[in-house]
């Protein structure tokens, strides 16, 4: 850590809270130490997915194959919209997604992270998943599985 703060140290801002400073610097090395230890978890990309179970983007729900180029522009459009629509979530409610749902950490492990109780790790992630599913319906509906009711 000291390292990290002698090699940033002139992007402190004077003024500012170097107290609140250190605690960010310290919390980011946290969560990349946590990240190179854990285990890495099998993952499925997104085209290996079952057609039906995600819905998937337009040109997948085709049921066409896709030119690597293809994939790789779907991956940045998804990539695009998660940033866009993230970008609505508190600074908390983002943080405790992206850790628990995309880095797969453990609720503990999050509530360790943010120093706060599981139950506000569970309930920060809930709240992310709700708006993001709502605004994903209202400004990607074509991102969304179609109801069959």
């Amino acid at each position: 850590m000291f390292l990290r703060l002698y090699r940033v140290i002139r992007r402190f801002r004077s003024g500012g809270s170097f107290d609140a400073w250190l605690h960010r610097i310290t919390t980011n090395l946290s969560i990349d130490l946590l990240r190179r230890e854990r285990p890495h978890r099998d993952t499925a990309a997104l085209e290996d997915v079952p057609e039906g179970v995600s819905g998937g983007t337009p040109s997948a729900r085709a049921g066409g194959q896709e030119s690597p180029a293809g994939d790789a522009l779907r991956r940045r459009e998804i990539r695009r919209i998660f940033a866009t629509l993230s970008a609505l979530l508190s600074r908390k409610q983002r943080l405790a997604f992206v850790l628990r749902e995309i880095e797969g950490l453990s609720t503990g492990e999050v509530a360790a992270i943010m120093e706060t109780r599981e139950s506000t790790v569970r309930n920060h992630v809930l709240q992310a998943r709700r708006t993001l599913q709502e605004e994903l319906r209202r400004r990607y509906p074509e991102y969304c599985r179609l109801d069959k009711s």
